[in-house]
């Protein structure tokens, strides 16, 4: 028969529901809750509970320790005094257990309010990406329109008719007619003129723009977005801007990353130079 020390330890550990599946009020077996980090050393096949065998152990050596513990006089039970220090003690340490799961259960709510305003950051990059891809095509149109108007001559001023008649005044002088003047054309806007410059298109420079835009091109990486090489076809105007930036094919085509990574290479910029647009292609990767 077990000693009234053994059985207010065996409760205030709480052993008899850890490993077991207890029923609930109409018979149906429900999980036992988890064990304790004291007595986790007992679970020797690690599968997260106690069998009766190892809740005997745990017990055992649990019991042992209390009766260390708190059994001041060493007369091998628990008086009234020891009792009640050991059930202080117990209700500090639930206590204490309780303050820490609350603390872990805050931080995981902290932890998913600070994922959510990372969600809405790159959401508001995606939008400012996709404005700046739309006034960087505006450029392009509007220059293209003006190029196809030509530049309307100023209409030729009328000439004043020659006075006809009348009395000269003495000592005056008649004043000759002046020839109007040639109405000057008008001119283009700078924006309007198709910038070029004398020097042939430069390769390096190319290269140079290229690669720090496909550096940049890694910003384009959305969680749960495809991942790897791709390839991007970059057409050059005379002036040094590109006029069109291509992703097509797998895994980037037709998708928000590799509209992303268009809008990056759109960005990049070379000196003027004479002759054609030029196009190239370069490689990228995203991780």
């Amino acid at each position: 028969m077990k000693s009234i020390a053994t059985v207010i330890i065996s409760i205030t550990l709480g052993l008899g529901a850890f490993g077991a599946r207890a029923a609930d009020g109409e018979g149906r077996p429900r999980q036992a809750p988890p064990i304790p980090d004291w007595a986790k050393q007992f679970d020797k096949n690690g599968d997260g509970k106690l069998d009766p065998q190892e809740s005997q152990v745990a017990l055992k050596s649990r019991r042992e320790e209390m009766m260390k513990k708190y059994d001041k006089n060493g007369d091998g039970k628990l008086d009234p005094d020891e009792q009640k220090s050991m059930n202080e003690e117990r209700r500090k340490e639930r206590e204490e257990a309780a303050a820490k799961r609350k603390t872990e259960l805050d931080k995981k709510k902290d932890g998913s309010k600070d994922e959510k305003k990372e969600e809405k950051k790159d959401e508001k990059k995606e939008d400012e990406k996709k404005e700046d891809e739309k006034k960087e095509e505006k450029p392009a149109e509007s220059a293209a329109a003006s190029a196809s108007a030509a530049p309307t001559a100023a209409a030729a001023p009328t000439a004043k008719p020659a006075s006809t008649g009348g009395t000269k005044s003495p000592g005056t002088t008649p004043s000759t007619p002046k020839e109007p003047k040639e109405p000057k054309a008008a001119t283009p806007k700078p924006e309007e003129m198709p910038a070029q410059g004398s020097a042939p298109f430069s390769v390096s420079a190319a290269q140079v723009a290229l690669t720090q835009a496909a550096g940049n091109a890694a910003s384009c990486a959305k969680p749960g977005g495809p991942t790897g090489s791709g390839k991007v076809q970059v057409t050059f105007a005379t002036s040094g801007r590109v006029t069109t930036a291509n992703v097509a094919g797998p895994p980037f085509g037709g998708t928000p990353v590799g509209g992303c990574v268009a809008g990056v290479f759109r960005k990049a910029r070379i000196p003027a130079f004479a002759g054609n647009p030029v196009t190239v292609s370069k490689s990228f990767a995203i991780h």
